[in-house]
């Protein structure tokens, strides 16, 4: 399984989702199990998954002014860093949805990605269908408004 910068499409009815071709999520971090459990999780969802492996680079894809629907964040010391980065990115982009991933498991570190604006905060044995249910949940809210707007567009 090829899991950088991997390409998964699956066709959906609109019923299933709001309209649009792929749902794009990024993904930031080092640790080569966490990827693949990641990438096990959703490969088969239709998603469209890159993954970059520093907050450098993670910015350089952002940086275009390109917005995906979420993105997932490993959880590493020093956490203080990424917390500003969610920031920065809650700043310039809203609608996008951060999911913290977390290899430090504390109560404090919950409460730091929250608060830093992260939509959810996973631990690092990372329930498949939970991840799933939180990305189709959090695509759904994004999308609804563009999505009934067109459903009563059409009708």
């Amino acid at each position: 399984m090829r899991v950088v910068d991997s390409m998964i499409v699956t066709e959906y009815s609109e019923l299933d989702h709001p309209p649009k071709a792929r749902h794009q999520l990024l993904g930031l971090g080092t640790n080569l199990e966490v990827r693949q459990k990641v990438f096990s999780a959703l490969e088969k969802e239709g998603y469209e998954l890159s993954w970059v492996e520093s907050r450098e680079k993670l910015e350089q894809r952002l940086g275009g002014g390109w917005s995906p629907d979420a993105i997932l964040i490993e959880l590493l010391e020093p956490a203080e860093p990424l917390y500003a980065l969610v920031r920065r990115i809650k700043r310039s982009s809203p609608e996008t949805e951060i999911i913290f991933i977390a290899c430090l498991e504390d109560m404090h570190h919950c409460m730091e990605a929250i608060q830093s604006g992260a939509y959810e905060f996973l631990p690092s044995r990372i329930d498949s269908d939970e991840l799933r249910s939180i990305i189709a949940t959090l695509i759904k809210k994004k999308h609804l408004p563009a999505f009934t707007l067109a459903k009563r567009q059409s009708a």
